[in-house]
């Protein structure tokens, strides 16, 4: 594997995150394989860890960001995140709600990084979701693509005898200078992203695109296509492979994925639709979609409607077809 001029996902130096207190890290390690609503996610050099489909957290080499407007439902103004931002140079109203959402943020990121335990680090992380909760209930809709998302990585962990697939990354944003970026179509400042990158038990490795209810499913075609010009390329995709490798190597040696998993570096990724039904006619109804868009030959795992509001286990387990 030859020198890259970007950092590949977990390609981190040897004294990444060093400087951040070790009790927030030994309860992230901890919890990302014990507890069922936080998903640590690698990145390029640093860590996330999203909770309910959001960003909890960033982890860097010396920074903690938790994004202020989070606390934005606890001001008393109707004014959304975007406009805030973009009248803060010229709102007086609007600079002040800024600047005492920072403080709310400051404050709560002092006292993470100045918990002596690892159940004062517990407290502040639950204050963060419940912070995050109440964001997230005055949002117009709590459950959607991206939510769906991470519980689809939150339960596909492990060959535990209820899935096929592991989750190894989710929202993989393609590096503008590797090989399998295709530059004759995006631009640099654009971050096409892949929805799923996930492995099987025989380390092959798949790119799965997440679709929500039949509301979603007008692009397929140009998905399909996306993944043949990058990722899929006959070309380039042992480069892309290289880098899921890296990705796998450090997940592996960190307990983020159980330490007898395998992937296969000579095989072509594979591409895959998830459909996560919103309505029980949702299946027939993208099976019909898939053959008149010349794609029935594509693999798809059906995820089922569920009978809550909530995110029930079981619906959201990734199994090979029948």
């Amino acid at each position: 594997m030859g020198e890259k001029n970007y950092t590949p996902r977990g390609k981190f130096n040897k004294n990444f995150l060093s400087d951040l207190p070790k009790h927030i890290l030994e309860y992230l390690e901890y919890n990302n394989c014990k507890e069922s609503e936080l998903d640590l996610k690698v990145r390029g050099d640093y860590l996330n860890i999203y909770y309910k489909g959001g960003r909890l957290l960033k982890l860097s080499d010396k920074s903690i960001y938790f994004n202020e407007y989070y606390f934005l439902p606890q001001e008393e103004t109707n004014l959304c995140s975007s406009v805030i931002r973009k009248s803060i140079q010229t709102d007086n109203k609007a600079r002040a709600i800024h600047e005492n959402l920072k403080a709310k943020r400051d404050k709560i990121i002092n006292n993470l990084r100045n918990a002596a335990t690892i159940q004062e680090t517990a407290a502040i992380i639950k204050e963060m979701k419940k912070v995050m909760d109440e964001w997230r209930t005055s949002q117009s809709s709590t459950k959607n693509e991206r939510s769906i998302q991470q519980y689809i990585s939150l339960n596909n962990k492990s060959f535990d005898g209820s899935t096929d697939y592991v989750v190894l990354d989710i929202e993989y944003a393609l590096p503008y200078e590797a090989v399998y970026f295709n530059k004759e179509k995006y631009r640099r400042n654009q971050h096409p992203r892949l929805d799923i990158v996930a492995i099987d038990k025989t380390g092959q490795v798949y790119v799965m695109e997440l679709k929500y209810g039949m509301k979603s499913v007008d692009n397929i075609k140009s998905h399909a296509n996306d993944f043949k010009e990058t990722v899929g390329h006959p070309e380039k995709w042992k480069a892309f492979i290289e880098d899921i490798e890296v990705l796998f190597k450090y997940q592996k040696e960190n307990g983020f994925i159980n330490r007898d998993m395998t992937i296969d570096t000579n095989r072509q990724p594979r591409f895959a639709f998830i459909m996560k039904m919103g309505k029980t006619e949702d299946k027939h109804n993208f099976e019909k979609r898939l053959k008149q868009n010349d794609l029935s030959d594509v693999m798809t795992l059906y995820l089922p409607v569920d009978n809550e509001n909530g995110y029930p286990s079981e619906n959201y387990k990734l199994k090979k077809p029948q």
